[in-house]
C-alpha cells in the first residue's frame, strides 16, 4: 500500500491554506525528496532511534568514534562521499564495496615460474583452506595443502592466468565476497515494548552474474557475553532460482531472514531455555513464511520489522518488503522468535548491523569487478502501535501516514 501525508509547507505550496487571513495562491509544489519518509519518521514522537548513514562520522571505525566494527581500521568498504563517488549508480547513501581481492600477507622468499611451494610472512589456516584461491601480482593460484604454519603448496597460472616470477615481499591476495567490517548500529530493545525499524538497501547491476551465494546482509544482535550475537538476520540470495517470484531476466536478489534460535520450542516459552523459535517454526528460513519477494537491480528496496517483545515470553515478528516498483509485501507474519535472555544486554536486541557477510568466498571476478550496493536511513519507532500506515514504497515524496508529532515550543494557556 502507498500512502501520503502532506507537510504544512507542501499545502501551502500547492494554495490550500491561508495565512492571517489571507489566501496562499502559488502554485508550484516543493519538490519530492528521496529522504522525505526518513525525516518523517524522525519528527514523530514516537521515534527512538535514528540513523540516516548519510554521514562518514557514523561509518567512521569505532576506535574513531564511529559505529563501525572489525579487521579494519581504515576505509573499510562502507563509506559515505556522494561528492566523489564515480560508480555510474551512484547513490546519496552509505557506499558498501566489496572487491574482488583482499591483500592477505607477502611473500617471504621469491618464486620461479615452476616453484610449487610459497613461503608466507603471516597467515592462519582459516584463510587459505585448500582450494581457496589466491592470488600474487598477476598470476591466480589455488592452495593445495598446507606444508607449515607459513608455507602452503599451490597449482600455478590457474583460471587462464600464466606462471611468473614473484618476489620477496610480493602481496598476495585472496579472493573475498565480504566486507572486513561491518558498521553496528546501538539499539538496546526493552520487554514490554513493541520496535517497528525499517531501512533501505540498493543492490546496483555489479551483482548481476554473482554466482549462487547469499550475503547476511543486515543482523540484530542478540545475546552472548556481549551481547552483540547473531540473532535474527535479513539475508540476501543471488541467483536464487527456487523462490516462486524469481525472474532470471529481471532479478538480482531475493530476500529471507535467518534466525539463530534454537528449533523446536516448547509451547510454554520458561521450558524452552530462552533461545528458541515458537513450535513449528523454522530458522532458516525463518518460518513460517507468507511471501517471496524478489527485487530487480538499480532500485532501492525497503525493508519493514515490527517486533513485539514481551516478558518471560515468546516475542512476535511481522515482516514487510517493498521496493520502487513493487508495493509493500508481507514475508512473515507473527513469528514467535526469543530475544535472548542472556549475556551482557539481558531481553535486548542490542545492534543493527550493516554486515554483507557471505560464508564462501568460491565466487571469482576475474575482472576484479567490485560489488557495490548502497544503505540509508535506519529507522526504528518504539510502541508505534499498528504498523501498516508506515509501509510506504521508496519513492521520493512518500511519507506514512501521520503520526503523533514531538512536542514543539510548547505553551500552557491557563
Amino acid at each position: 500500500m502507498k500512502r501520503f501525508a502532506y507537510s504544512t509547507a507542501a499545502l501551502l505550496a500547492f494554495g490550500l491554506i491561508a495565512l492571517d487571513g489571507v489566501r496562499e495562491t502559488r502554485l508550484s509544489a516543493a519538490a519530492a525528496d528521496e529522504h522525505d519518509y526518513f525525516d518523517s519518521l524522525t519528527r514523530r514522537a514516537d521515534a527512538w532511534k535514528s540513523y540516516s548513514l548519510r554521514t562518514a562520522a557514523q561509518l567512521a571505525h569505532r576506535s574513531q568514534g564511529g559505529y563501525s566494527e572489525g579487521n579494519a581500521t581504515d576505509a573499510s568498504g562502507v563509506t559515505y562521499s556522494p561528492g566523489s563517488d564515480t560508480d555510474r549508480n551512484r547513490q546519496d547513501a552509505a557506499k558498501v564495496v566489496i572487491p574482488a581481492w583482499m591483500p592477505d600477507t607477502t611473500l617471504t622468499a621469491a618464486v620461479s615460474p615452476s616453484d610449487t611451494v610459497l613461503q608466507l610472512a603471516a597467515a592462519y589456516r582459516p584463510s587459505f583452506p585448500s582450494g581457496r584461491v589466491i592470488r600474487v601480482d598477476r598470476e591466480v593460484m589455488t592452495v593445495a595443502t598446507w606444508l607449515s604454519d607459513t608455507s602452503i603448496s599451490v597449482r600455478r597460472g590457474e583460471y587462464a592466468s600464466a606462471a611468473a616470477s614473484h618476489g620477496a615481499g610480493a602481496i598476495l591476495n585472496r579472493t573475498t565476497n565480504s566486507l572486513r567490517s561491518q558498521v553496528r548500529l546501538p539499539l538496546g530493545t526493552q520487554d514490554g515494548h513493541s520496535y517497528f525499524v525499517t531501512w533501505d538497501a540498493y543492490w546496483t547491476d555489479s551483482y548481476i552474474g554473482a554466482g549462487s551465494f547469499n550475503h547476511k546482509a543486515f543482523q540484530f544482535s542478540s545475546g552472548s557475553q556481549d551481547g552483540d550475537a547473531l540473532f535474527l538476520e535479513p539475508d540476501a540470495k543471488y541467483n536464487d532460482n527456487k523462490k516462486s517470484c524469481w525472474n532470471p531476466n529481471l532479478h538480482v536478489a531475493s530476500f529471507q531472514v535467518r534466525s539463530y534460535n534454537k528449533e523446536g520450542g516448547l509451547l510454554n516459552w520458561l521450558l524452552s531455555g530462552g533461545d528458541s523459535l515458537g513450535p513449528g517454526h523454522s530458522k532458516e528460513p525463518l518460518g513460517p513464511k507468507t511471501a517471496d519477494f524478489c527485487s530487480a537491480p538499480n532500485q532501492w528496496v525497503r525493508f519493514f520489522m515490527n517486533i513485539r517483545q514481551r516478558a518471560n515470553d515468546y516475542d512476535y515478528v511481522d515482516m514487510w518488503i517493498a521496493d520502487e516498483a513493487q508495493d509493500p509485501v508481507q514475508v512473515l507474519s507473527n513469528v514467535a522468535i526469543s530475544v535472548r535472555p542472556s549475556g551482557k544486554s539481558p531481553n535486548s536486541i542490542s545492534k543493527f548491523w550493516v554486515e554483507f557477510n557471505s560464508s564462501t568466498d568460491d565466487y571469482l571476478r576475474l575482472d576484479n569487478r567490485d560489488l557495490v550496493a548502497y544503505v540509508r536511513n535506519f529507522v526504528a519507532l518504539q510502541d508505534s502501535g499498528d504498523p501498516r500506515g508506515l509501509l510506504v514504497r521508496p519513492v521520493p515524496g512518500a511519507q506514512p501516514v501521520p503520526g503523533p508529532a514531538a512536542p514543539r515550543n510548547v505553551r500552557i494557556i491557563s
